[in-house]
């Protein structure tokens, strides 16, 4: 049985306006893959929307949707975090538009009537494959390599997108500006071996408490930072700050060492006090070190 990334049944997404072609499509891939999830789409904006909210392992797409292009639907979510990958299905006579689709992002082709259950077969089985394995080198490509978590151009895209989906829908986006205090003089004392093992230590509590759709990034040396989506009121926002804090200034114990460290947190939120991701990254560095100044804690204003 051919498995999603999550070890579930595979999710295919039909798109195309011939319901023959659909239909002589959803009958091989039903004999393959009995388990699978099979939807349909008659068109890019309807094939979008599912994308954007459902699991969709393999899109088979037509090029030629009226007056839509597949390659705009490929174009579109090539380039994202999507664990979709695109199957072009095309006629023997427009073969250079398949390459082109190939160009933009589509994994593979094939042609309309002309492919065998084996051609169709291995054709998932490569882009499914495939897809997975550029996620993995995205995933490892935006990850700290010390801590695991976010690295500073993931987190930069992801407040980009929780502020245009503000500016959108609504709502406020939140985030911390965490610096480490006291994290010098001990891996001064203790080594950077030990250094590194307690900034593991503070990246897996800095996780604790926050949600999924929360983000946790390394800035830098022991400057971290955390992105709240859809935040709430001010004073929820610095209670969860604090909160934080606490959180971080309890001992680590590391090695048969007991070290202690304290945190510097600045609060900055949009659209309040910025309305673009390096403006409000500015803020929240602002703040953090006005609450450096006062002695460690958590500053919002």
């Amino acid at each position: 049985m051919l498995k999603d990334t999550d070890g579930g049944p595979a999710s295919f997404l039909l798109v195309e306006d011939d319901v023959f072609v659909v239909r002589a499509l959803a009958r091989k891939l039903r004999a393959l893959y009995p388990d699978a999830v099979l939807r349909e789409a008659a068109g890019v904006e309807e094939a979008a929307a599912i994308i954007s909210h459902e699991p969709i392992d393999v899109c088979f797409v037509d090029l030629f949707l009226g007056s839509d292009s597949g390659i705009d639907l490929i174009e579109g979510f090539h380039s994202s975090q999507v664990r979709t990958a695109f199957i072009v299905l095309t006629s023997s006579s427009v073969r250079e538009l398949a390459a082109r689709a190939l160009q933009a992002g589509a994994i593979d082709y094939l042609i309309k009537g002309g492919f065998s259950d084996f051609e169709l077969e291995k054709s998932v089985t490569f882009a499914v494959h495939h897809r997975q394995r550029q996620l993995v080198a995205h995933k490892l490509a935006m990850a700290d390599p010390l801590t695991g978590v976010a690295n500073r151009v993931l987190f930069w895209d992801r407040l980009r997108t929780a502020i245009a989906r503000s500016q959108r829908d609504g709502g406020r986006v939140a985030m911390f500006y965490v610096d480490i205090d006291g994290f010098k003089p001990v891996n001064d004392r203790f080594g950077h071996s030990l250094g590194d093992l307690l900034l593991q230590a503070i990246a897996e509590r800095l996780g604790h408490g926050l949600r999924a759709v929360d983000t946790v990034a390394r800035l830098g040396g022991d400057e971290f930072g955390i992105l709240l989506e859809k935040a709430g009121e001010p004073p929820d926002v610095r209670r969860v700050a604090e909160k934080l804090r606490d959180r971080l200034c309890q001992p680590y114990h590391i090695t048969g060492a007991t070290l202690s460290v304290g945190a510097s947190i600045g609060i900055a939120s949009a659209p309040c006090d910025a309305g673009d991701p390096e403006s409000l990254i500015d803020v929240a560095d602002q703040r953090m070190y006005a609450a450096k100044r006062l002695g460690g804690g958590v500053v919002d204003a």
